[in-house]
């Protein structure tokens, strides 16, 4: 019996930062390249295809929109009014210290 196995090469973060780059200035102001991507990192993290401090990295380069949606997909289900409030205050100041 042959078993078939599968070469899988992981991108690196070089590369996802020059594609998602290109990307952002070829589609300036495109709020659907900005959701593209970060579907598509929240996709490559669940994964454990890139490291959280990787992704961490690449999506600190898209604007912080749908931050509460991107959160909600991690933990799997919808925030409560008062989780959601921590969360934006949370992020805040995040903001304040950058």
């Amino acid at each position: 019996m042959t078993v078939n196995k599968k070469i899988v090469c992981l991108p690196t973060e070089e590369e996802l930062s020059n594609r998602l780059l290109r990307h952002l200035q070829w589609r300036q102001g495109s709020i659907e390249v900005v959701l593209l991507w970060k579907g598509y990192l929240a996709a490559l993290l669940e994964w454990s295809l890139i490291e959280v401090q990787t992704y961490d990295r690449l999506i600190a380069h898209l604007p912080k929109i749908a931050l509460t949606e991107s959160q909600e997909l991690f933990l799997g289900g919808p925030f409560t009014p008062e989780s959601e409030k921590e969360t934006d205050e949370h992020l805040l100041q995040d903001d304040a210290q950058t």
